[in-house]
């Protein structure tokens, strides 16, 4: 390109006859063609770039200007160009200009970029779950240790025993509520730093199903709630299970399916056989109720640790909402799977 008399030599393989014509005008050609092929949004900043007296002012700082812009190719794809133009000679006003396609380079750059707000908007959501889960967890312990420390103090005014002995049981409450807040944040952290090491035993089914029951009916009891047992397709009296965790799967289902249920309501736990396997049966086994449910919109997110959707049940209690991240951890190492289904207002379903 000749800056002093604004002409251009060009040669290619399609048009090698520009070597032997006359010097052609270069502002005019160059707007033609990129008018001709670059995208609308880019058109405008590339003609001004282009015009001799800006690049020369450009030219003139470091020698070197590079301009990046989008164009359709002779396949009408769109493609991301990069323009650069190179100070030859200052004294007769000479420059080169290349373009070359950058569209993988562009592509990858738009990913990363994409990627890292992804992970930004991540790791802001991660806090604010965070920091809601703290806030909640400040409130849930302070109130039963509130209530421990007030009960202890009447009950050591009170001089009948009964009113007395009133004052422990709520206290015996309130520290087991408490213990089992810990035990939840404890359990999670556990879980994510270490694999399990499960220790499985063959156990009569009743008996797990009458100890699992034993600790979570007196939660249904003072809801007058109805817990169903059914047994589909089950012919053998015995299980190979771990014991412990299987009943923490178990517990936590039931126990949320007891929170959430209204007063008078139906939860159940149906274990049924699903293929066998050799020797053994494969069975899963769902928790259901009849409770509020859950938003379709909330589904996607009922297993993430310290996410709630409903923050208290109908009776104010709240919860950590590890409870359910703990069930999916468990499971999954296991080598099992843990799904939902839901709606609002008619009830949950969860099937390990």
């Amino acid at each position: 390109m000749n800056g002093s008399t604004n002409s251009a030599l060009d040669y290619g393989v399609d048009d090698a006859h520009h070597l032997f014509c006359e010097d052609e005008n270069f502002e005019e050609r160059n707007e033609a063609h990129i008018r001709g092929c670059v995208c609308p949004e880019d058109v405008e900043r590339v003609v001004e770039e282009c015009k001799i007296d800006t690049v020369w002012k450009n030219l003139d700082n470091d020698g070197v200007r590079k301009l990046n812009f989008s164009m359709r190719d002779k396949n009408g794809e769109i493609r991301r160009k990069q323009l650069q133009l190179t100070l030859i000679d200052k004294s007769r006003k000479t420059f080169l200009m290349t373009r070359i396609d950058v569209n993988n380079i562009y592509v990858e750059q738009e990913n990363a970029k994409k990627r890292l707000l992804e992970a930004l908007n991540a790791a802001e959501q991660a806090s604010k779950v965070k920091t809601d889960f703290l806030a909640r967890m400040s409130h849930d312990i302070r109130t039963p240790m509130n209530a421990v420390i007030c009960l202890a103090n009447l009950g050591q005014t009170y001089p009948d025993i009964d009113e007395t002995h009133d004052c422990l049981k709520k206290i015996e409450a309130s520290g087991q509520y408490l213990l089992a807040i810990i035990n939840d944040v404890l359990n999670l952290s556990k879980m994510e730093s270490q694999t399990i090491i499960f220790h499985p035993t063959v156990v009569r089914l009743q008996d797990f199903i009458r100890e699992t029951l034993a600790i979570v009916m007196p939660s249904a009891n003072e809801k007058a709630l109805r817990v169903d047992v059914k047994q589909i397709g089950i012919t053998s009296k015995y299980v190979k299970l771990d014991t412990t965790y299987t009943r923490q799967v178990a517990v936590n289902l039931l126990s949320n399916a007891i929170k959430f249920t209204p007063h008078g309501g139906l939860v159940q736990i149906i274990f049924e056989n699903i293929s066998r396997e050799g020797k053994f049966v494969r069975g899963k086994m769902i928790v259901k109720d009849n409770g509020v449910g859950i938003s379709r919109e909330f589904l996607p997110r009922v297993f993430a640790p310290f996410e709630q959707e409903n923050a208290q049940d109908d009776a104010g209690r709240q919860g950590t909402g590890l409870g359910l991240s703990i069930v999916k951890n468990i499971v999954e190492q296991m080598g099992g799977t843990v799904s939902v289904e839901s709606e609002k207002g008619k009830g949950t379903a969860f099937t390990v």
